[in-house]
């Protein structure tokens, strides 16, 4: 059990939707960390599986392991956003981690939580490293992935990481509780896509983030994700809907490389679902789009014009 320290250090939110499969390997995860200064918030966006009494049922088992737990029902779902977004009132952690009822915490993430939290004292956003399992093709890789972010030290850095096509994990983030209670994280927040504009809207608004070499979550990949593409389509569902806050983003921030960009991936992202998003001619679309992409012109004008 880790040290216990006066007051609540973090809030750990679970975020469940008929997690029935797996929703008990991450409250396992959780409990072999338990700390009396850990808060944990079980939130379920009415789940119509068993989710509820496996909740039910571990938070009566721990509820003297920790320095409180917390079990919010929906009567209706709302989706993940409405479903995270309530529990930071309930939050008194000084630090809050959100954890997906599929993902779990990794052996002594807490304990990598609290070094961070110490050794860096100015900052409210730290990312944690998560490892992938559960896809075989990705099996252990770990992301963000090193050699991408290692040189990542100001915001307009990362923004531009993210305008890339990159992004953060939202399962890695560490964030100071009473940001998420100043700022609306989620402002731009468009269909399933959050993680996107939540780490826009925080560098947008000044806070730069602070990268962990810890592993805080084991992120699991599996046939639900969200972002994930069924073998036959060519686009994710939620290809577009990433794109157009993308474009708005990169609009406020008078990036025109990138509003070029994304407003080209727009269009032919558009162009694919039209014929069905599948197929030999929805693939053509697809490296038409790819290799004509406006950044990449402006890439090969601006290493011209620095070898000139």
């Amino acid at each position: 059990m880790e040290e216990e320290i006066r007051g609540c250090f973090l809030t750990v939110t679970v975020i469940s939707y008929n997690s029935e499969l797996f929703i008990s390997e991450t409250l396992k995860s959780i409990a072999e960390q338990s700390s009396k200064d850990i808060q944990i918030i079980l939130s379920d966006d009415a789940s119509i599986d068993n989710t509820v009494d496996i909740l039910k049922n571990w938070k009566k088992l721990h509820e003297n392991s920790f320095y409180e737990i917390l079990l919010l029902q929906s009567k209706v779902n709302k989706g993940v956003i409405e479903n995270f977004s309530r529990t930071f009132e309930k939050a008194k952690g000084l630090w809050l981690k959100a954890i997906a009822g599929d993902d779990l915490f990794y052996t002594d993430a807490i304990k990598s939580m609290r070094i961070d939290a110490k050794t860096c004292l100015e900052t409210s956003v730290i990312i944690g490293k998560a490892k992938v399992f559960g896809h075989e093709s990705k099996e252990n890789a770990i992301i963000p992935r090193e050699k991408l972010v290692k040189n990542l030290n100001t915001i307009n850095q990362f923004k531009k990481y993210i305008y890339e096509g990159y992004t953060f994990p939202g399962v890695s983030f560490l964030i100071k509780t009473e940001l998420l209670r100043e700022i609306d994280v989620f402002k731009h927040a468009k269909g399933k896509v959050e993680d996107i504009p939540f780490q826009l809207e925080l560098l947008t608004k000044g806070y730069l983030f602070k990268i962990s070499d810890h592993i805080y979550v084991k992120y699991r990949k599996h046939i639900n994700n969200v972002s994930r593409k069924n073998e036959d389509e060519i686009l994710s569902k939620v290809y577009l809907d990433y794109q157009k806050i993308l474009l708005k983003y990169a609009f406020k921030d008078f990036k025109i490389v990138y509003v070029m960009n994304t407003f080209w991936n727009l269009c032919l992202g558009k162009l694919i679902f039209l014929f069905g998003n599948k197929g030999s001619f929805c693939l053509i679309i697809y490296k038409i789009k790819m290799k004509l992409q406006p950044k990449r012109f402006f890439n090969m004008i601006s290493r011209v014009y620095r070898t000139n």
